[in-house]
């Protein structure tokens, strides 16, 4: 114990240490007979371990309204137990099976030189959503988000080991107090992570040139290029974004800072995703070697790699595209969590529900696919009845954004709740309750590819055309028709 602080120091396996603030953190006891989840022989559906009966996940992002936005439900100002249990009773009587939780690192994780600090009084208030999920029988998703709250700057950073280090000692320790609890179903990763660096990027990227070429000669034979040093080399274009009306301009000017099968645009492409590859193996390998038997994701959101625009053109072209690929990180997700929400531009539902499918089927890559968040707004009941509907064939579970209607927060979360913000159910709420008993109950299987589109991955990196040529697809083929895309190098 150390003095002056009621805390226990537990050493992490990557040589930085643990301390949990407060109080003495107790070993939770396994759930009665839950059993845990696993991904059946199939490798597309979920099932119990032991029993291997069929699950499917039908849930929520929950998080309790009454702080700013992003919630802050772990706070001392706003954490609510009774709200918590009320909440959990709620979700009970609807039919959720799983819900998902997210912790701001800046409120569970604290940083002092080489010891990390885990909030005890966070833990604490995790323990009253623990007992409340168990008391109505919804398992738990456990996510961890750098960013809510603002990102950690003090210990943060996409280039740095002591980052990795610091998360997947976190990881290591919390999730093993858990590893025999079924209750836990997995850990999510993070929440629609970007890499928000440009020139920030740029000296670490010139390391990884020397360690991939070797020498200057070797690297200017591989791009036809004559650069005098590796000190030379600048990232490609200028912020990470387009300008708006990037399609306008000719390639390789400031407003299109496309180069299709550029070579050095593409080896900075290719160093972005082995960065995001390296942020999550060292997690995702400490939480396999903590707690083996619960399962480990990432949550993506479609312009994470598909058609890249949140409804601003200046993400639309490759220049721009977030490094979280699934097919680039799926060897270290147990399965994958790609989220969908329909902003594709001047379109009618028909068109977004067809951009759903064509992102899940992108995203498949030999392991099950959970739509882990998805909303609507106006007309959310029948957007998302008809939504699950039409990705019966293209996913292995659902989970809606968000449990309850969340006032002033960021437009469609005001809205898209299952209950209101007086805990009044929603029309929603109404049509999630009389789906749940026939979605829970499907023998879900994959549809079987009609035709497979290859995607050269130099082009997909490179080029302004990649997008056009999704475009095409999203609005000139038919819902019943199975694409599948493989990715060559």
């Amino acid at each position: 114990m150390s003095k002056g602080r009621n805390c226990l120091r537990i050493h992490g396996f990557v040589g930085v240490s643990i301390v949990l603030l407060g109080g003495v953190f107790l070993l939770n006891e396994a759930v009665g007979s839950m059993e845990f989840i696993q991904i059946a022989d199939d490798g597309w559906r979920f099932e119990t371990a032991r029993t291997h009966q069929p699950f499917v996940p039908w849930g929520v992002n929950y998080f309790t309204v009454g702080s700013d936005w992003a919630p802050d439900m772990w706070s001392d100002e706003h954490f609510r137990p009774d709200k918590v249990r009320q909440d959990f009773k709620t979700m009970g009587k609807l039919g959720v099976n799983v819900a998902k939780v997210i912790f701001p690192a800046k409120r569970i994780i604290k940083v002092h030189k080489n010891k990390v600090e885990l909030n005890r009084k966070v833990l604490k208030r995790f323990e009253v959503m623990r007992q409340a999920a168990k008391q109505n029988n919804i398992r738990l998703i456990v996510t961890l988000s750098p960013g809510w709250l603002g990102l950690p700057t003090k210990w943060f950073s996409f280039t740095s080991d002591r980052t990795r280090e610091i998360l997947a000692t976190f990881w290591s320790e919390f999730s093993r107090k858990y590893r025999n609890d079924p209750l836990i179903m997995g850990y999510s990763l993070a929440v629609e992570m970007d890499i928000h660096m440009w020139k920030e990027l740029e000296e670490p990227w010139r390391e990884w040139l020397r360690d991939t070429y070797g020498d200057i000669a070797a690297l200017n034979d591989a791009w036809k290029s004559q650069n005098k040093n590796f000190d030379s080399i600048a990232v490609p274009g200028q912020d990470g974004k387009n300008s708006e009306d990037w399609w306008l301009h000719a390639e390789g000017t400031p407003e299109n800072e496309n180069l299709t099968n550029d070579p050095r645009l593409y080896d900075f492409q290719r160093y972005r995703r082995e960065l995001a590859r390296l942020y999550i193996k060292p997690q995702y390998d400490a939480l396999k070697r903590a707690a083996p038997k619960q399962l480990v994701s990432f949550g993506l959101v479609q312009w994470s790699a598909f058609v890249r625009h949140s409804g601003a053109g200046d993400h639309e072209g490759p220049i721009g595209a977030f490094p979280f690929d699934p097919r680039a990180i799926i060897d270290v997700q147990d399965y994958l969590a790609p989220h969908f929400y329909p902003c594709y531009p001047a379109a009618d539902l028909d068109t977004q529900f067809r951009y759903a499918q064509l992102w899940l089927r992108y995203c498949y890559a030999g392991k099950p696919l959970v739509l882990e968040e998805f909303n609507y707004g106006a007309d959310n009941a029948g957007y998302c009845r008809k939504l699950v509907e039409m990705t019966r064939d293209d996913a292995s579970g659902w989970m809606v954004w968000t449990f309850q209607n969340y006032p002033n927060s960021d437009g469609v979360t005001e809205v898209c709740g299952l209950i209101d913000e007086a805990g009044e159910l929603t029309e929603w709420g109404r049509a999630f309750q009389e789906m749940g008993p026939e979605v829970k109950s499907w023998n879900l299987r994959r549809r079987s590819p009609t035709r497979t589109i290859v995607l050269p991955e130099r082009w997909l990196l490179t080029s302004g055309q990649y997008r056009r040529e999704i475009d095409f697809l999203i609005r000139n083929t038919s819902h019943t028709e199975a694409i599948d895309f493989e990715l060559k190098r």
